[in-house]
């Protein structure tokens, strides 16, 4: 619950690194349309958007920093406890299988929070198509990327999800293995 709680905390106070780090990658390659330059990036959208710029969906904001390390540490955590007195390779087969579906939940949430975190102000250009009408809030986002482009478009990373969580069970079940 202490590592859910601090990451929490650290993902929402971390969450304007985000946001000026996705704005400097997908904004346009042409200087001349460039709004956002290195550090500059902070000042730009304060000067522009507020300080909100960096909270835009605060709700949605909230529940997905909350649920990022519940999904990320929850299948490691329940392994532990509840099955700590098996077999390494029904540890080994039960952290895959919950970590595959903390994966189902995670890649879509990903994408809505992407989607959410490029939304600038109407002027910015990026190198990424933007929808002309901006999404209201994290259910409008979900139910247009499945009505215009398919539930497919909201799993387009797991792929790369899926190798983090391959590698990621493959270190934790050395550390298994060296604990036993």
């Amino acid at each position: 619950m202490t590592i859910a709680l601090s990451n929490t905390v650290a993902n929402f106070v971390t969450h304007p690194i985000f946001v000026v780090q996705t704005r400097l990658m997908v904004q346009s390659a042409l200087r001349k349309e460039k709004r956002y330059f290195g550090f500059k990036t902070i000042g730009t959208i304060i000067q522009q958007e507020g300080i909100s710029g960096f909270f835009k969906y605060p709700s949605f904001l909230l529940f997905y920093v909350s649920a990022m390390p519940i999904l990320q540490f929850g299948p490691t955590i329940l392994t532990r406890r509840f099955l700590s007195g098996k077999s390494i390779s029904i540890q080994i087969l039960a952290l895959i299988l919950l970590k595959l579906g903390a994966l189902l939940i995670r890649t879509p949430l990903e994408t809505i929070y992407m989607r959410l975190s490029i939304q600038a102000s109407p002027s910015f250009r990026t190198c990424v198509r933007i929808s002309v009408f901006p999404y209201i809030n994290a259910v409008n986002c979900l139910t247009r990327i499945i009505k215009e482009e398919g539930i497919s478009t909201l799993y387009a990373g797991w792929r790369w999800n899926l190798v983090q969580v391959f590698l990621g069970s493959l270190k934790e079940n050395i550390v298994l293995e060296i604990e036993e």
